[in-house]
């Protein structure tokens, strides 16, 4: 059957898709109370949506259409570390949506780049996200990062048994919610294009990570959360918050190229 649509006609758009229907029985078992459900699940549709929304774009917009979808896989792939981490998802199921992440990722830079030559091509076998010969053992780059890892290691706080018992399931919800906000910043805005897109998502990751810390402090204050526990929670958030702000100066100085 002749596709209604030209975007139906994209074997990255379909692959998309089926990557969405493959995904999303997965991530509706999981408890609501967790931020990274909404995340990924609307993360997943706008990758879907984003190749639609470019292919019908005029031509001087659809690279900057589709980074939108790029931003997308970056952040499913954030997501599925976060649900790693909070026993959502094993291990071996996060490594198989990676890799197939990895190839969404691969055909819409390629789709991207060619959009400005005469025929589409879908295929960018060159490019693996950035990443060289000795980071094989990664999917993208913002994996290799360490704010990025030291940004996990603040939401490993947060999911340690016992942390976080005493708060009601509003407060657990608003300090879930900006930590993840803090990780899929840092992960998506490394993927963007734009020198200015990167700065604005580095940005909104440095202040999740200094309003995190407050909700911390607010917890404490209130003898939700244990004095020392929050401390070591801060501690870690400093670290973010410490290595963004460098970041930030970094690129207003050198021209900023990646995070």
């Amino acid at each position: 059957m002749r596709a209604s649509f030209s975007h139906e006609g994209l074997r990255v758009y379909q692959y998309a898709l089926k990557f969405y229907a493959e995904i999303d029985p997965v991530v509706s078992g999981w408890d609501p109370r967790h931020a990274v459900a909404d995340h990924l699940q609307r993360a997943a549709e706008s990758v879907v949506e984003s190749i639609a929304t470019a292919s019908a774009t005029y031509e001087k917009a659809k690279g900057s259409t589709l980074d939108y979808g790029l931003g997308s896989v970056l952040e499913i792939a954030a997501c599925l570390d976060i649900a790693q981490i909070k026993s959502l998802v094993d291990r071996d199921t996060v490594e198989c949506f990676k890799e197939k992440l990895s190839t969404v990722f691969r055909m819409l830079f390629g789709l991207r780049s060619s959009w400005s030559e005469d025929t589409v091509r879908e295929d960018w076998p060159d490019y693996r996200a950035g990443l060289t010969a000795a980071d094989s053992s990664f999917h993208f780059h913002h994996e290799t990062l360490d704010v990025y890892r030291i940004a996990l290691d603040a939401m490993r706080w947060l999911c340690v048994p016992g942390t976080t018992d005493g708060l009601s399931p509003k407060q657990f919800r608003r300090l879930d919610t900006t930590m993840t906000s803090m990780i899929l910043n840092i992960a998506e805005g490394n993927g963007r294009f734009s020198d200015s897109d990167r700065g604005r998502f580095l940005k909104v990751a440095h202040l999740a990570a200094i309003k995190t810390a407050a909700q911390i402090d607010l917890a404490t204050a209130a003898g939700l959360l244990d004095a020392h526990v929050g401390a070591v929670g801060k501690n870690v958030l400093s670290r973010v918050a410490a290595m963004t702000a460098v970041m930030m100066r970094g690129r207003k100085k050198d021209g900023y190229r990646t995070i």
